[in-house]
C-alpha cells in the first residue's frame, strides 16, 4: 500500500474513534513517521509525505489570511497616526510600536509556514522559497513560537516531549483554524476583497476576480466603481 494512502486510512480510523478532525489527524500520522534527525541533510521529498503536486493544505491559506489582515490593522493605525500626531517623537513612537507589532506577525506566519514545509519538502526547495544563503538562515524562522503555532493551526495539543501546550501562539493557532476567537473572516473577506480592487487589472481584465469564492468576488464587484485608483487612462484620451 502507498504510505501516503496508508497515512489516510490511519487518519480516518483516528477521526473516527475520537471525533477529531481529519487534517489534524493526517498531520498527525505524517509526522510520527518523520525522521527529525538529519532534517537538514535531506535532499528530496519524503516520499510519505504530502508531495508537491497533492492539494494545498487548507490551513495554511488560513494562516496566511489571518496574519496578513493583523499586519493590514497595524497599517492602518500608522498611517491614520500620522493625522493625529503633533511632533515628531509622538509620530515615531506609535508608528514603531505598530510596524514592529506587524513585523511580529510577519516572522510568526513565514516561521509557522517554514516549520509546516519542513515537514514535508526537500530543505533546498524551503531555501530558495525563503530566499536564504543557509540552512541556518532557513531554521531562524523556525522559533519555538512558530511551531507552537503551527501545532495549534492542525490540532496537535502535546509538545515533542509530550507536554500539554498551553501558550498563547498554540491558543490562537487553533482559532485561526477553526475561525473563532481572534480569526474573524468576515473582516478577512472583505480585506480580500478591497485588495483584489486595488491590486488586480479590473476592468480591462474581466476575469481578474474570477478565481475569488463566490461571496469575496461579489464583494469586489461591488466595490470596484467607487475605488479612486485610476485604473484605466481611456477616458483621459
Amino acid at each position: 500500500m502507498n504510505p501516503n494512502h496508508r497515512d489516510k486510512q490511519a487518519a480516518k480510523a483516528r477521526r473516527e474513534a475520537d471525533g477529531r478532525p481529519y487534517a489534524a489527524h493526517l498531520a498527525d500520522v505524517r509526522r510520527e513517521r518523520l525522521e527529525h534527525l538529519g532534517r537538514v541533510k535531506h535532499e528530496e521529498f519524503v516520499p510519505d509525505k504530502l508531495k508537491a503536486d497533492d492539494p494545498m493544505p487548507a490551513e495554511l491559506p488560513l494562516l496566511v489570511r489571518h496574519h496578513i489582515s493583523e499586519i493590514n490593522r497595524y497599517f492602518c493605525d500608522v498611517l491614520m497616526h500620522a493625522y493625529h500626531a503633533d511632533t515628531y517623537a509622538e509620530w515615531a513612537r506609535i508608528a514603531l510600536y505598530r510596524l514592529t507589532d506587524a513585523l511580529e506577525h510577519f516572522h510568526l506566519m513565514i516561521g509557522t509556514t517554514v516549520a509546516h514545509l519542513q515537514d514535508n519538502h526537500s530543505p533546498d526547495r524551503i531555501h530558495t522559497y525563503v530566499q536564504a544563503r543557509t540552512y541556518r538562515d532557513v531554521e531562524a524562522f523556525v522559533t519555538p513560537k512558530a511551531k507552537e503555532h503551527l501545532d495549534g493551526l492542525i490540532g496537535r495539543n502535546e509538545t515533542a516531549d509530550g507536554r500539554q501546550h498551553s501558550g498563547i501562539s498554540h491558543h490562537v493557532g487553533r482559532r485561526i483554524a477553526e475561525r473563532t476567537g481572534w480569526a474573524e473572516p468576515d473582516r478577512e473577506d472583505t480585506l480580500e476583497a478591497f485588495l483584489a480592487v486595488l491590486y488586480n487589472n479590473y476592468p480591462d481584465d474581466p476575469q481578474a476576480f474570477s478565481a475569488l469564492p463566490e461571496h469575496i468576488r461579489d464583494c469586489a464587484l461591488k466595490t470596484a466603481p467607487h475605488s479612486l485608483v485610476t485604473i484605466s487612462d481611456d477616458d483621459a484620451s
